[in-house]
């Protein structure tokens, strides 16, 4: 008698402390998760500064940069994101070698909001991938990117290889799990603005019912349940919304990496923008970024392309988060941290153990 109710009492104490970790870890996110709009240069001196942007990128030509790239590789057809599959051959996974529609979608084609098939959706990632990135995708696919798929869509970008073997391999992956969007544009690293381009003009013309837009990069842990959340709760706007970790000041590098010459950018410091690795945006300031690009000429830098000189011409403010690991997490190339950070989250039963276990691999963090 007195050893049952001892293995009773056990369970109650055990069930109340779950409880309890649960609450704290939700109270702690959410004291630390806020949104903080950039401000004036007047009463933000130290951290922005009004910087010029040569003139060559802030006139508008019509159809300098024009993005008529086939699709190679396309996702499975959602009847989430709003477009209707009539008329949609693109979306046949057999039609490899179809051009993409240079049209936008008719206003009859887009689903409203009402039937049962019409689940919202709340987040749209798109995830910047490379061919051989077969472990990363992986990973992402087995971690957050298995969380809160009734409310959200993934999708990973690529180039074309120009590799046999590996379109094959790529052929074979989204056979199987129908969430790639592949260009015929060749996947190197300066050809990165491209692919940025191309995530816009999906999500703006095949995908136009998402709320948000996360880009990531294929090495970052992104905390999907803590966007979904918040957007429920409704901390992040659907409209006019471009959140990320800010960059302030950044100077134009002349060698390097990240080097721009100055007959192509000559200013020496760019607007402020969104570090690359992870940024949000409503669908309303996508769609705009997208019709700018159109007439806007190109630098192979996309974070500082779509986020700095773009958004500056839609008018569009940033908003930083603060605390950003709340949000995101930064492998630094290596998939082994995504699956570390995704094994910590999962680890609710302790409390201690779980920050401790944080602790140790902060170096992911930016």
């Amino acid at each position: 008698m007195v050893t049952v109710f001892l293995g009773s009492a056990r369970r109650i104490l055990r069930a109340f402390y779950i409880c309890a970790t649960l609450y704290l870890l939700y109270i702690i996110c959410l004291k630390r998760f806020s949104l903080e709009e950039q401000q004036s240069p007047q009463k933000n001196k130290e951290k922005y500064t009004e910087v010029p942007i040569p003139s060559i990128y802030l006139q508008n030509i019509p159809n300098l940069t024009p993005h008529t790239f086939r699709y190679l590789l396309e996702p499975d057809y959602d009847v989430a994101c709003g477009i209707s599959r009539n008329g949609k051959a693109r979306y046949r996974r057999d039609l490899v070698n179809v051009s993409p529609p240079t049209d936008e979608p008719k206003k009859e084609q887009v689903i409203g909001t009402g039937g049962r098939n019409n689940r919202p959706l709340l987040v749209l990632f798109l995830i910047h991938s490379k061919a051989n990135h077969f472990k990363h995708r992986r990973v992402i696919r087995k971690t957050w990117g298995s969380v809160g798929k009734r409310l959200s869509k993934m999708v990973f970008l690529l180039g074309n290889p120009q590799n046999e073997t590996l379109q094959s391999l790529l052929q074979s992956e989204n056979k199987l799990y129908g969430d790639i969007l592949q260009e015929d544009f060749y996947e190197t690293y300066r050809n990165i603005t491209l692919k940025a381009i191309m995530a816009l003009k999906w999500a703006s013309l095949y995908c136009p019912r998402a709320a948000i837009v996360t880009k990531a990069d294929d090495d970052m842990f992104v905390g999907t349940m803590a966007i979904i959340s918040n957007i429920i709760k409704g901390f992040i706007p659907r409209r006019k919304l471009l959140l990320c970790k800010p960059v302030f000041n950044g100077p134009v590098q002349r060698e390097g990496k990240y080097a721009v010459s100055q007959s192509l950018y000559s200013v020496t410091t760019w607007p402020p923008f969104c570090f690359g690795g992870c940024w949000m945006a409503s669908n309303d300031v996508i769609k705009k970024l997208y019709e700018i690009s159109l007439m806007t000429p190109q630098i192979h830098l996309d974070d500082v392309y779509v986020t700095g000189i773009l958004r500056t011409k839609i008018g569009q403010g940033l908003q930083r988060v603060a605390n950003s690991q709340i949000l995101f997490c930064h492998g630094r190339g290596d998939p082994n941290l995504v699956w570390a950070w995704w094994n910590v989250t999962q680890d609710t039963t302790n409390y201690f153990k779980t920050f401790k276990g944080r602790e140790k691999i902060m170096d992911c963090f930016l």
